[in-house]
């Protein structure tokens, strides 16, 4: 039922108080216009809202999963890399233990493939006789042979007796052998004088 003025005067208030009504009512009717508009409003702008809010859960969530990924790869990367070294250290001491030569050490585990390798709980090679066997049979080239030998017995010097020349011996010379073996020729001369 609407306010209107025909119904004001049968009701018998004044002119300007049927006015005054009016203009109150009508202020009212246009706030209740407004409220009605804005509450349609909010209905879509709450729409928005929630699917704003769901677009950014999405995005965090995949943020998230893109960071637990990356995290989760260098985790394991790490792990493996701790893995590796604890691999390398272990046949470093399977090598060193076999007897190979300690500047080819680390040239023989560049060329290793160590992911077959396998260690026990306290950090050894898992089998190290067979591990020993196949490094002294694939690097044996590398492994230096040790013969052990005994002292060796010294020979006394030959005692060498000194020649005792002739005048024979001397007159069939040369003058070259004369002068080589001039001492000698004068202690044999002096010798029997």
């Amino acid at each position: 039922m609407a306010l209107t003025r025909k119904m004001l005067k049968e009701m018998g208030i004044q002119e300007d108080n049927i006015e005054k009504i009016i203009m109150a009512h009508s202020e009212t009717v246009d706030a209740l216009k407004k409220f009605k508009t804005d509450s349609e409003r909010l209905a879509s702008v709450e729409e928005e809202l929630s699917a704003a809010k769901s677009e950014l859960s999405e995005d965090y969530k995949s943020k998230y999963e893109e960071l637990k990924n990356s995290f989760d790869s260098y985790r394991l990367g790490v792990e493996a890399d701790a893995a590796r070294r604890k691999k390398e250290q272990a046949y470093k001491k399977l090598l060193t233990a076999c007897g190979v030569i300690d500047d080819c050490v680390d040239s023989i585990l560049k060329v290793t493939d160590l992911d077959g390798v396998e260690l026990d709980q306290s950090g050894e090679v898992l089998n190290a006789d067979a591990a020993k066997d196949s490094i002294q049979r694939n690097w044996a080239a590398f492994i230096p042979k040790v013969t052990t030998t005994g002292a060796e017995t010294a020979t006394p010097p030959v005692k060498t007796t000194e020649r005792i020349f002739t005048r024979d011996d001397i007159r069939k010379m040369s003058l070259r052998e004369i002068n080589d073996n001039y001492a000698a020729i004068i202690r044999s001369i002096g010798a029997r004088e």
